[in-house]
């Protein structure tokens, strides 16, 4: 195979009721100079037999098979042996439009961005449709703008996905995804952010999200909080090594900060009983600095500003996110 100038990155766990649809919807792209990365993270179930039928069939597959290391984990193996001028990852329950990797590969050489972002669509297990946005509104974004951006998640999405990577990007700035914790994307987008000079946007809906809830337990809420306190603290150190923190953007972390806590609160509202969720909501504010920051509310757009005053109160927040949950209405 001749070098590929995209290398497409899938980490696979226990997906074999999808893997193949997102496989199809990758090596059917109207672009097709790529490597596709199978990165089987010790599943239990039929996912592997599935990855090693699809590198067979196509010799642009390459299939990493490891021990169970995590989402982060699986993604760095996938980074490590990737050959191509640009990086995508694609999780594996999701799937791509057939023309993804061509309007982005296009938008990145376009802009000389060092990354370009794509819109996404959430499917529902009934098939309902959700926009993530309807637009983003500019172009691109450039030097200083960008932290502040990422910061508040204005136009620069926190998942790491739906995006086109430049890997010397990565590789220069030594980037991979912290292992061990669960809120890996909103460490490395902030991280991304504090080091790009431009990232560009292509205003098409060109991934396509499924929205799995499965179970989680209450260790799991826990993790959560206890991750993103993780990610988000040392996505304040990161900043400061690199010189990118002062005032201003302090009070934008801070704000961030807020608003990633919150969106696990509202995640504990909308799927646990009210005494289990009373546990993981006081769990929360005794764990987290949610109460010590809220004065930095003020930076967040009114429906956040509007849900943490609710949050105040955890037998408000927990009616609130009930009824909106009956409407279907997701907070993001």
């Amino acid at each position: 195979m001749n070098m590929p100038l995209v290398s497409v990155i899938v980490p696979i766990y226990n997906v074999e009721d999808y893997l193949q649809t997102c496989c199809n919807s990758i090596l059917s792209q109207s672009f097709n100079n790529i490597e596709v990365i199978l990165v089987n993270d010790g599943s239990t179930d039929g996912s592997c037999e599935i990855a090693k039928q699809i590198e067979k069939k196509d010799s642009r597959v390459i299939l990493i098979d490891q021990r169970n290391g995590g989402l982060s984990a699986a993604r760095n193996a996938g980074l490590k042996v990737a050959k191509g001028d640009y990086v995508l990852f694609v999780d594996s329950d999701d799937w791509i439009e057939k023309n993804c990797i061509q309007e982005l590969y296009q938008d990145i050489q376009r802009n000389n961005s060092d990354v370009s972002c794509c819109l996404a669509q959430y499917i529902s297990a009934m098939g309902t449709i959700r926009r993530g946005r309807s637009s983003f509104g500019v172009n691109y974004i450039t030097g200083d703008e960008i932290l502040p951006n990422a910061l508040l998640v204005k136009t620069f999405p926190t998942s790491a996905c739906g995006k086109l990577y430049r890997r010397d990007f990565l590789h220069e700035n030594g980037l991979l995804f912290k292992e061990g914790i669960v809120n890996e994307d909103t460490l490395f987008s902030i991280q991304i952010a504090c080091l790009a000079k431009k990232i560009s946007f292509v205003d098409k809906v060109l991934f396509d999200i499924r929205e799995r809830e499965g179970s989680i337990s209450r260790s799991s809420f826990e993790k959560l909080f206890q991750d993103m306190n993780i990610a988000l603290l040392s996505a304040r150190s990161f900043m400061e090594e690199h010189n990118c923190y002062n005032e201003p953007l302090d009070k934008l972390y801070k704000a961030r900060y807020l608003k990633s806590n919150l969106y696990n609160l509202l995640q504990i509202a909308q799927r646990l009983q009210y005494p289990q969720y009373c546990k993981m909501y006081n769990f929360c504010m005794s764990s987290t600095c949610y109460l010590e920051y809220g004065d930095f509310a003020v930076f967040l757009p009114r429906k956040h500003r509007i849900m943490y005053s609710i949050s105040k109160s955890p037998f408000l927040l927990f009616v609130t996110m009930k009824v909106l949950n009956f409407f279907n209405y997701r907070m993001h």
